[in-house]
């Protein structure tokens, strides 16, 4: 996985930014789950599992933001 969008994505709004990062914790959870359909042991798919949970949180907490949408 890589820890950084490379190039840097800017934008214009705050409402921009936060559907930016929606869109992103969205394609890492898909990444993860993907990832998981592979042959790996059981304890390396309890880490992906773990780590897919976290960008699922992620992507909860971004889309209650209160901001206001376009």
């Amino acid at each position: 996985p890589t820890i950084a969008v490379w190039p840097p994505q800017t934008a214009e709004t705050t409402q921009e930014m936060i559907a930016q990062d929606i869109a992103a914790e969205s394609g890492a959870v898909k990444l993860y789950q993907q990832i998981l359909s592979l042959d790996f042991n059981d304890q390396v798919k309890r880490i992906i599992e773990k780590i897919m949970q976290t960008e699922e949180l992620h992507h909860h907490i971004f889309s209650k933001l209160p901001i206001r949408h376009k």
